[in-house]
């Protein structure tokens, strides 16, 4: 066997592992969702310039990328789409879901808000999370029939992830193996606002 052919089998096997195929394997690419690509400017887009942000928010930036992605390619295929109207009826699930706290609308995104900014993240990173969390509100809220679909869907739709990302778990949607995600319902302002809640704050 030539050289040549041992250096190109060799590359080919560090790509598996990566968890990038040779044919998508691109500069800059964070992660794939079938044949779509996101860059790892995508991901740092959503990053405040000049915040000591790790690579767990990074990880956690990533992950809910690729969950909108993914979801959205499981609606289309269902055939049905979720409208406007019905992401915002999820709006509180989601973010009661995503938070572990009781507060609704405007309050909910003003909990939000200040946990991701803790975390270094822009704004506009708060509306990918909530949509994230809605299509899984509107996943979890599927009928029987509809779950099996899905449940197909989500397996054949191929999601491969950057080596540095660790791999993705397409059981539980979301990335494993990988930096520690950090998780919101820990983070010392979901905290505050569970306490005020609780206290009828």
């Amino acid at each position: 066997m030539s050289r040549r052919r041992l250096i190109t089998i060799a590359i080919s096997a560090a790509l598996a592992v990566g968890g990038l195929s040779a044919c998508q394997t691109k500069t800059g690419a964070a992660a794939f969702v079938g044949s779509k690509k996101i860059s790892e400017s995508q991901v740092t887009s959503y990053i405040e310039p000049g915040s000591s942000t790790t690579a767990p928010v990074h990880a956690l930036v990533l992950e809910q990328i690729i969950r909108v992605d993914l979801l959205d390619e499981v609606f289309r295929r269902l055939g049905r789409t979720p409208s406007a109207a019905d992401l915002a009826a999820a709006h509180d699930a989601a973010l009661q879901q995503a938070l572990g706290v009781q507060s609704t609308g405007a309050a909910a995104d003003a909990d939000l808000r200040s946990v991701t900014a803790k975390l270094g993240l822009r704004p506009s990173f708060d509306s990918v999370i909530v949509e994230a969390f809605e299509l899984l509100v509107g996943v979890s809220n599927a009928s029987d029939s509809d779950q099996n679909r899905i449940n197909g869907i989500v397996t054949s739709v191929k999601v491969n992830v950057s080596g540095r990302y660790g791999d993705w778990d397409s059981k539980n949607l979301q990335l494993v193996a990988g930096p520690s995600i950090p998780s919101f319902i820990d983070l010392p302002g979901v905290e505050a606002s569970k306490s005020a809640a609780a206290n009828g704050g």
